[in-house]
């Protein structure tokens, strides 16, 4: 077992909204990606990983999604529905400690002139 068992692991805490999506847009070398936060916050990861050079590439990295959200709609969408916030909190933490994934789909909108946004649950 390694001596630092967080070696390599970047904790980003995000102070203002389209933080994430700029942080995103700069990594390297990411094998997983965990968002705790909202449907805006996890919004914002999904346009900074899709819009990255190598889109093929980085569309296949896991995103794991901690629902802390007012809302989190897509939390209802991916766990059970039990109406308990603290449940969907265990529920999704477990699901990415067993490593479980499905794909799901992404809303692409582009405008003209600027880079496309992704949409994960509704605009």
């Amino acid at each position: 077992m390694p001596s630092d068992p967080l070696k390599g692991v970047t904790i980003v805490k995000t102070d203002y909204e389209v933080q994430a999506k700029k942080f995103l847009e700069l990594m390297e070398n990411t094998y997983v990606i965990i968002v705790a936060g909202g449907d805006g916050t996890l919004q914002e990861v999904v346009t900074g990983v899709l819009r990255q050079t190598d889109e093929a590439t980085f569309s296949k990295i896991p995103i794991g999604f901690i629902p802390l959200g007012e809302t989190s709609s897509l939390s209802h969408n991916l766990l059970t529905e039990s109406g308990n916030k603290l449940q969907h909190i265990t529920d999704a933490t477990l699901a990415i400690v067993n490593g479980e994934t499905f794909p799901f789909d992404v809303l692409q909108i582009k405008g003209e002139k600027e880079q496309p946004m992704f949409a994960t649950t509704g605009l």
